[in-house]
């Protein structure tokens, strides 16, 4: 069973800062039957910034979180708790998704599924994040940074 969840602050898209996000849409991959999405919402004690480790009760059967922007102490604590973390840069839950599945099925192909995956692109220090690849800032994702968890040069 995959059961992936995607950030969705506004109940409609994939959105960043995953934690202090306290809706997500929720998806079983391999039960069929089930709803495309559904909504679960937590309370602000049990966001995932809250959380000390893994996912809150609500989430518990997720096994790949998929967000705009995550910092580094999440996706380690996810990671050590085998739950993958996916940052994107699309904002259409069914976009994300198969960008997700496109890089699973990459990953299978060649042997190493379920690696946590390096997908963040590098960026310099106070020059606008550009998670698109486009040269202009996302609209998802409109900062000057050195941070979150992306790595800047001076890192690689």
């Amino acid at each position: 069973m995959v059961v992936v969840a995607l950030t969705a602050q506004n109940k409609r898209n994939v959105t960043d800062h995953a934690g202090k996000c306290r809706n997500f849409m929720v998806r079983d991959l391999k039960d069929r039957a089930a709803p495309d999405w559904q909504l679960r919402s937590i309370g602000r004690e049990e966001s995932l910034s809250a959380c000390k480790e893994g996912l809150p009760p609500a989430l518990q059967d997720v096994d790949v979180l998929i967000t705009a922007g995550a910092g580094p102490g999440l996706k380690r604590r996810l990671q050590a708790s085998g739950i993958e973390l996916f940052v994107t840069d699309m904002l259409v839950p069914q976009h994300a998704l198969a960008q997700w599945r496109e890089l699973d099925a990459q990953r299978r192909a060649e042997g190493d599924a379920w690696t946590p995956p390096n997908v963040l692109p590098v960026f310099r220090i106070n020059e606008p994040c550009n998670r698109s690849g486009t040269g202009t800032p996302t609209p998802a994702h409109r900062c000057v940074c050195g941070g979150h968890d992306h790595p800047t040069q001076e890192e690689q």
